[in-house]
Formats: structure tokens, sequence, C-alpha cells
């Protein structure tokens, strides 16, 4: 279920609209399992998702008390550990992701849904938070923060210190990416998978988290490149599945 926390920011406005833009296939899949996918954050398209700068290990390091710290070893020793709890945390975080935005975006359809027989489910931030109620596990949700990894990335650690919380915290990371993606306007959920034995929480790669489609589901777009006869064939696809939101066809190209 959603649980909130200080490290994942909501929007200003519960009623934040929020777009997830996919492919017929993946849109089937979430009617047919009545579950989002969350993705592997090493596995992610971004190969630095989930990483810690070596200016952030340095202020997390720093804000520890204690004798051990005027001993080299210990102190590289506790490095060490640092570095190995963020890496085994972006094997075991996975994430979902939304584009805030209170009309369609054009860069959204061409860089996300794919061919032209795609889908854009348009929610709010607190009908996705208020969706995740049969999930069995804790999801959050927050507002993706866009930074200077290399020169910021310190900020990560000084921001954890002002929450109160615990250093370190492993869900930090996920919540921040760099300038060159401020583009995506993203909203986050996040959770944390745990397998049984070792052997399954290395080779998965996402996971599948319970959803209320009536909840999450506000209103249902096709892409302005499909053509006529998709949108009646989504309707109907939405009906058989129980749901009785309209589909629309997009008409951005046009305005």
């Amino acid at each position: 279920m959603y649980t909130e926390s200080p490290i994942f920011e909501p929007p200003d406005e519960p009623n934040t609209p929020v777009w997830r833009y996919v492919s017929l296939a993946k849109f089937i899949s979430l009617l047919e399992r009545r579950a989002l996918y969350f993705a592997r954050l090493d596995h992610m398209s971004d190969a630095r998702e989930g990483f810690v700068s070596e200016a952030a290990l340095k202020t997390i390091l720093d804000g520890f008390d204690g004798a051990w710290r005027s001993d080299p070893e210990k102190v590289r020793n506790v490095e060490l550990q640092l570095r190995m709890l963020y890496a085994v945390a972006r094997t075991q975080i996975a994430v979902n992701c939304w584009h805030m935005n209170e009309v369609e975006s054009a860069a959204m359809w061409a860089i996300y849904s794919g061919p032209s027989h795609s889908v854009a489910i348009r929610s709010t931030f607190q009908r996705l938070a208020q969706s995740f109620q049969p999930a069995p596990t804790d999801v959050h949700v927050g507002v993706v923060k866009y930074i200077d990894l290399q020169r910021e990335g310190a900020r990560l650690a000084r921001v954890q210190e002002e929450t109160g919380h615990m250093v370190p915290n492993v869900f930090y990371p996920s919540i921040y990416k760099g300038k060159s993606y401020e583009y995506e306007r993203e909203l986050r959920a996040a959770t944390i998978y745990m397998a049984e034995d070792e052997t399954t929480q290395l080779a998965w790669q996402g996971a599948y988290v319970e959803v209320d489609l009536t909840t999450l589901i506000e209103s249902i777009y096709v892409s302005p490149r499909s053509p006529s006869w998709f949108c009646d064939d989504v309707q109907s696809l939405v009906a058989r599945y129980g749901l009785a939101q309209t589909v629309i066809r997009s008409d951005i190209l046009m305005r």
C-alpha cells in the first residue's frame, strides 16, 4: 500500500495530473494483471540510476561520529560497506515512472509510446497513491529531483541529515536524476523487492505491484498517429476488463 515518506515529496497539488505512455502490449498487461510493472534500478535505460556520487559518499561518511574515525583502516572499511550497501540497493529497489503535465506531451508520445498503436493513461498523484491500497508491499511516491550528480551529489546526504533519518538511507539515490533528464518531469513510485533466495534476487529484472484500476485510471488516450479504428478497439478492450472510462483519440497534432 502507499506509504508516506519525507524522502518522497508529493507534488504541491494532490490532483496534479500524471501520464504514463505505453505500448498496447504493456497496456493489455496492466489490464490483465491489474498491476503496474516496477523496473529494477540497475535495469533502467539511464545507467546511473541509483548510483551515489563520491561527494555524497564522503558527506555520509563525514556524518558518522565515533572514536573509530581516527583509525584509517576502520574508515576504509566503513566506506567499503557504504559502497556495497548502495550497490546492493540498486538490485532491490524497483520503480514505476509517470510524467507530470496538465496536458499531453508530444515528446512523451514520441519517446515512450513506441509505434502508432500506443496508449497514454492519465491519472493524478492522489489517484496513483490511492490505487496501491491492494498492494501487499509498501510503495512510496514522490517527485524526482534533477541535480548535477557530480557537483551537487552531496546534497543527498545533507537533505538526509535534515530529515532526521538514519544515515544512510538506500532510497535517496532513487529519487534523484541528472539535469539532462529534466524534460521528463517525473513522478516516481518505488518499492523494495526481496526474494526468498539469492538466486531469484539476482535474476529478477522487475516486479508487478497490484493496483486498483478504477482508482488509478482517470482517462485513456490513444496515439494521435493511430488509425481511426484503433480508438474503438481500445474502448472495447477496456469494457471487456470491466472499466467504464471513455477512450479518447488524441488530437495533439491538430492543435
